[in-house]
């Protein structure tokens, strides 16, 4: 997964985060502006359009089943992030 990351970065295309998880909101934002060159989008909507990026990086993939099918829909590779450490029921 994060080669394939970086080889979208090394093309120069367009990444979007959708997190809505407050819990990981200040480590995103962290990240974005550490890697402020790279076009990384972030979002805590899934009402976002898909057409603009070459993949899309889902923080807790559970929540998010719509966006999943949608992304897959339109051939948008998916990444997601699962933290082990976090129980199912939160």
């Amino acid at each position: 997964a994060c080669a394939f990351i970086g080889s979208i970065i090394c093309q120069e295309g367009r990444i979007i985060f959708l997190n809505t998880n407050s819990f990981y909101s200040e480590i995103l934002d962290s990240m974005k502006k550490r890697c402020s060159r790279a076009r990384f989008f972030i979002s805590n909507s899934p009402n976002f359009v898909f057409n603009f990026y070459e993949c899309l990086v889902l923080v807790d993939a559970y929540r998010h089943d719509s966006v999943i099918l949608e992304a897959d829909r339109k051939q948008i590779p998916i990444v997601s992030l699962v933290d082990s450490q976090l129980p199912l029921e939160s």
